[in-house]
């Protein structure tokens, strides 16, 4: 079974699919470290990139300055669409090799892509996960975590579908608004299901 899990930038789908996974003995595969693998000197995307923006946001060594990339596209739209543009065949194509890997070797697939219903991947799969967390919350963790500003972790945020509208779309909903006690006993509930759903199919 493939298995997506999606939700908003500072959800938790990170921790939520990592756990998942593990329930399920699972392969993972995480979209985003995808993109950053990409982005690595002399990797595809990196040659992708530099065709288009030259040394603009390379350092010293040739490498992509990823602080300077993530500061300029979460305010700037248009070179975040030409970069996603870049990055994302190159992660289908890998999505798909992946998908290949886990049917030869009869394992579920979790795969973590927080742009799922922006890019249309979802009927892919065979089932999505949508990792809710309060906005609010959402914006806290990013801050924390990236070291940005309230306004540039809500231009982050904006730019991705509201996530009301990826619970309505998703199979299932793992809540990580609160404690991780709760969200881990969720993420129990939701491997139990799948498992049974696996084994009536």
């Amino acid at each position: 079974m493939n298995i997506a899990v999606t939700g908003s930038i500072g959800s938790g789908k990170s921790v939520v699919a990592r756990e998942l996974g593990v329930r399920l003995a699972a392969l993972y595969c995480d979209a985003d470290q995808l993109c950053r693998e990409l982005l690595e000197k002399d990797a595809p995307g990196w040659q992708q990139f530099v065709l288009r923006w030259q040394d603009r946001y390379l350092d010293a060594d040739g490498n992509i300055d990823r602080t300077a990339l993530r500061l300029k596209i979460f305010a700037d739209d248009g070179m975040r669409r030409q970069l996603e543009n870049i990055l994302h065949p190159l992660v289908r194509g890998r999505l798909q090799e992946l998908m290949g890997q886990s049917r030869r070797r009869g394992k579920h697939l979790v795969a973590e892509i927080p742009l799922l219903f922006e890019t249309g991947w979802q009927h892919q799969f065979d089932r999505v996960v949508t990792v809710y967390a309060e906005p609010e919350v959402c914006i806290r963790r990013v801050m924390a975590r990236d070291g940005v500003s309230s306004r540039q972790a809500r231009q982050a945020l904006d730019a991705q579908m509201n996530i009301e509208k990826k619970v309505n779309k998703a199979d299932y909903v793992v809540d990580n608004s609160e404690t991780m006690e709760k969200t881990l006993l969720q993420v129990e509930a939701l491997s139990r299901d799948l498992k049974g759903w696996r084994h009536q199919g």
